[in-house]
């Protein structure tokens, strides 16, 4: 895992600016750092050394004859696979890592290289022959790579703040992008919040070259389905998922798993324990003190107890509470930067306790995406074969945070007149409309994978670099999306279940309480903790005269969510949370409020 930049401009580089764009994601490489300088183009490099510890790991990293360059941050799962039939073909490899991989793989196979890869990955290659980038980023979005482009110069990174680090580049709010947060808790398409700083699309290559940009996809979720018996399903479906996590494990470094208790992170640990003896696990659970019936099953530490000691694994756990949220602020907001999704804290404090013991963690992120983990919302379009109708449910439901029939109450006047309210319809059916015409589960289980999982992976991303720690995902392996991705709907869902098939197959190998529990997720108790113990803080930093005066949102329509919220006529936890995220977000990249401050 690591942090990497790309500068082509039409000026010689300065050693400077990309030395100064580099540093700012050392935490995503503190092990070591390089650069490289072609007169108007650069590549610079933060390495978390996992695979090939030694120095012929240092990236910027060249082929023989110096004529193309890569900086890479992810894994290949699969290198050592293709590095031998390379050899074959007569390539000639000085390291055992698998970025050199990369490297003769384009050589070899020039851009089609990247269907040959399992991996996640987010890598620039510089071809010093025609000079231009060719520019990479996994087929689920696991590894984020975010560019500027102007007719002056191209600059790409790992993380935002990088890209604020070139010189006259200032961050302004991106309304586009701030409309599609307040509708979905993500952002669909492939802006940002930041004006001008696009995130490229997941399975998608990019090109550059003398001021062209050309992007395009190479691969999308295909759900054509293959007929097997159930007891085929069940062995092909085990062996897939012993591979996958097997060859999640490579690395020269400790590895860990994460631990919730559910089914995703339960059978990682159990096949992970067929390879480690010993090996490291951890859990997080929250303060449940005074909360609403509920939320009285989101702390999973008993189960997550259960499965460490069925596999005999060194077990840790840390402890959430209200003040863990307070505390956490600005810091979170600052290495987060694109904001996706619900509460993201958790996902903070679980990899600041894993980085104490291990440099690589495993995690269940996907399973649920992957194998239909979420029953309840398959309910509502399971029947629904039209399709204006499964659209009208679909998008009612991923609107998250505020409705398109609420938004002339949200939004101030001077919003409204920056956004375009059709434009968060648009775009979800330009992420959805490819899977038109698919069993209805099919299709929402595609738009899960293209925009939650999506967004869930750039919340593990930087909250797992925040604390130079990598993360893994088993569940997203490609061999074992592909397998599912072909199989009946039906053995994923089923009335008020998910992961059908799933749960089945590992029946006999995990307890029954992880076998037989309904999803839960790492959630903490925010309903509560927003109506009572931090509903102060909140109040403090969302209706502060400072946030008011930027005029974004209607006063009252905030304060009345407030009201609803305390007085329990509603949950507004979501947007809460998101309000309050948008307004740090607001002072440490608009105001420099972070600027000079440990982060």
């Amino acid at each position: 895992m690591c942090g990497i930049v790309g500068v082509f401009q039409k000026r010689p580089l300065s050693k400077n600016t990309l030395l100064s764009m580099t540093e700012a994601m050392r935490h995503r490489g503190p092990d070591d750092q390089g650069i490289y300088i072609d007169g108007n183009v650069g590549l610079g490099h933060r390495r978390l050394s996992i695979i090939d510890l030694t120095s012929t790991g240092h990236q910027p990293m060249f082929n023989e004859d110096k004529t193309v360059a890569v900086v890479f941050n992810g894994e290949i799962y699969n290198y050592q696979k293709i590095k031998k039939e390379l050899i074959k073909k007569k390539h000639r490899f000085f390291s055992h890592s698998d970025t050199e991989v990369i490297i003769h793989a384009y050589e070899e196979w020039g851009e089609k290289c990247v269907e040959r890869f399992n991996g996640m990955w987010a890598f620039v290659i510089y071809d010093l022959k025609n000079k231009s980038f060719f520019i990479s980023r996994d087929r689920l979005g696991i590894k984020p790579l975010y560019y500027y482009y102007d007719e002056d110069k191209f600059i790409c990174a790992s993380e935002i703040k990088a890209i604020l680090k070139y010189p006259g580049i200032k961050p302004y709010l991106n309304h586009n992008a701030l409309n599609e947060y307040f509708t979905f808790q993500n952002v669909l398409s492939n802006e940002t919040l930041f004006q001008n700083i696009f995130l490229l699309e997941v399975g998608h290559n990019l090109r550059y070259c003398e001021k062209k940009l050309e992007n395009y996809q190479y691969w999308d979720a295909s759900f054509k389905k293959l007929e097997l018996s159930v007891a085929e399903w069940k062995n092909r479906l085990f062996e897939t998922l012993q591979k996958s996590v097997w060859r999640h494990l490579i690395s020269d470094v400790p590895v860990g798993t994460l631990l919730s208790g559910g089914m995703d992170s339960s059978t990682i640990a159990y096949f992970a324990a067929q390879k480690h003896s010993k090996f490291f696990t951890f859990s997080g659970g929250f303060d449940l003190d005074k909360t609403v019936a509920r939320e009285s099953g989101l702390d999973e530490r008993k189960e997550a107890e259960i499965v460490a000691r069925s596999v005999s694994s060194e077990h840790y756990e840390n402890v959430l509470h209200p003040v863990s949220v307070e505390l956490v602020m600005p810091k979170l907001i600052w290495h987060l930067e694109d904001l996706r999704l619900a509460m993201s804290y958790p996902q903070y404090y679980i990899a600041k306790l894993a980085s104490k013991f291990v440099k690589v963690a495993l995690s269940g992120t996907g399973g649920d995406e992957i194998f239909g983990g979420y029953p309840w919302r398959y309910q509502l379009i399971a029947k629904e074969k039209n399709q204006e109708e499964f659209d009208q449910k679909q998008y009612n439901y991923w609107s998250r945070l505020v409705k398109d029939s609420q938004k002339t109450e949200f939004f101030s006047k001077k919003e409204l007149s920056k956004i375009d309210l059709k434009r968060p319809f648009d775009m979800y059916r330009q992420v959805i409309s490819p899977a038109d015409g698919q069993n209805p589960v099919d299709k929402a289980i595609y738009f899960e994978q293209k925009t939650f999982l999506h967004g869930f992976f750039i919340v593990e991303d930087k909250m797992f670099m925040a604390h130079s720690i990598e993360g893994r995902v088993p569940m997203t392996d490609f061999e074992l999306l592909k397998l599912v991705n072909a199989m009946p709907a039906k053995l994923k869902y089923k009335g008020d279940l998910g992961k059908v098939l799933f749960r089945k197959t590992m029946n006999r190998y995990l307890p029954k309480e992880i076998t037989t529990k309904k999803k839960t997720g790492f959630t903490p108790p925010d309903e509560t903790w927003y109506r009572y113990q931090l509903n102060d803080y909140m109040r403090k930093i969302i209706l502060d005269k400072r946030a008011l005066a930027r005029g974004y949102f209607d006063e009252d329509y905030l304060k009345n969510i407030f009201f609803e919220h305390e007085k329990g006529k509603k949950d507004h936890r979501l947007i809460l949370w998101s309000l309050l995220s948008f307004e740090w977000w607001n002072r440490v990249f608009l105001e420099g409020e972070a600027e000079g401050t440990n982060l």
